[in-house]
């Protein structure tokens, strides 16, 4: 018996995997294999039509399994996902009136959810164009089935009632019961991909842009970088070319067409040394120029004045409208040519690796905003 080992390219977006389904007719329990493809990011698309969160069962037991799964899910949407929503279904106010005939206990908590979820700005209009191509008997599924079609990196959740529809077997992915999600594979893979602990070359650059960066800068209006040392006494070429690479990305998902902002936070050592000071301003503002007008994305590089007793914090942060991510080694990502070099790599034809870090996703970094801004700006 012989064995092959074949290598799988992990440069694109998603990967084919093998699953097993276990499914049931009521009596017997199948067991059969299929192909699917899961996409592997950190801020994952969804379309979730808010009448599924209205359908509150009668049965006071089943009230309390129906209430509390999607409590659950709201959860998990609230930490790592967006909602991807058609022109019917324009804000988050069609969220909040489907969970207004909850039972009372349950109802209160599905409110503070569906709330943390347009305070993250994560109800996003279909970014892509679509038309009414879906043939469902319900006006309401069939738009969001038409979201789905046009964004084909979305996540459909659909009921029971929905698995022999013609038109759930066109989508992208396979749709998501929602009442099953907790045993779906989607469930897993979320759970997964919302941190990332690389070795050193583990990943290349085009690795790093398919599951985080894109994902993260999908449908984000304002960016912010916070990295003490960017500009701590120059601007180095590797932060130089990390961050290049950054906005590119950001402006290759369209970011510079919304309207937003991108801010690099970074400290600068309150030394006597006024001139040199000086020339360190002057070399961030032209780099931000010039990275403006190579991109078209609105780049500002702010300095906070640092001393040995008020200082910015020292973990590393990319920060958008909708989530936040830590970059624990900063923005020094990339390889240099050295280090290409040392390993036989070309850096002119070869993809460039990424350096060891630890990504984890954390939603809330007010006090790192809060702390950056008490400093004296120079």
């Amino acid at each position: 018996m012989s064995t092959v080992k074949t290598a799988v390219p992990i440069a694109s977006s998603f990967v084919w995997i093998k699953v097993v389904i276990l499914s049931t007719n009521g009596r017997k329990v199948f067991l059969r294999k299929d192909t699917t493809r899961c996409f592997l990011s950190m801020l994952l698309q969804t379309s979730i039509s808010p009448k599924l969160l209205e359908e509150v069962p009668a049965d006071v037991f089943a009230q309390k399994l129906f209430c509390n799964l999607w409590l659950g899910l709201l959860f998990d949407l609230a930490e790592s996902c967006v909602l991807i929503l058609p022109t019917n279904h324009s804000s988050s106010r069609d969220y909040m009136l489907a969970v207004s005939n909850w039972p009372t206990k349950y109802q209160k908590r599905a409110q503070e959810l569906v709330a943390i979820l347009h305070q993250r700005h994560r109800f996003i209009p279909s970014p892509n164009p679509y038309s009414s191509t879906a043939t469902c008997a319900s006006n309401d599924c069939q738009s969001f089935v038409d979201v789905s079609l046009a964004n084909l990196e979305t996540f459909h959740f659909s009921t029971e009632r929905c698995s022999g529809c013609p038109n759930i077997s066109t989508l992208s992915y396979p749709s998501i019961e929602a009442l099953e999600y907790f045993i779906s594979d989607f469930s897993r893979r979320r759970r997964m991909d919302i941190s990332r602990v690389l070795a050193d070359g583990e990943w290349t650059r085009s690795d790093f842009e398919a599951k985080i960066l894109k994902p993260v800068f999908a449908t984000a209006k304002h960016v912010k970088i916070y990295d003490r040392y960017i500009g701590r006494t120059s601007l180095g070429a590797n932060y130089k070319q990390t961050i290049e690479w950054i906005v590119s990305v950001f402006q290759s998902v369209g970011g510079g067409t919304r309207g937003g902002v991108f801010e690099i936070y970074s400290g600068i050592k309150n030394t006597p040394n006024a001139s040199m000071r000086r020339r360190i301003k002057t070399e961030m503002q032209t780099f931000a120029t010039q990275l403006q007008a190579a991109t078209g994305v609105a780049v500002q590089i702010i300095l906070k004045s640092e001393s040995s007793s008020a200082q910015c914090p020292h973990g590393r942060y990319l920060v958008t409208d909708q989530v936040s991510v830590l970059i624990d080694r900063g923005f020094d990502l990339l390889w240099d040519d050295a280090k290409m070099f040392g390993v036989g790599l070309n850096p002119t034809v070869d993809p460039r690796p990424i350096r060891d870090v630890a990504v984890i996703m954390c939603n809330s970094c007010h006090s790192v905003d809060a702390q950056t801004r008490s400093l004296p700006a120079f």
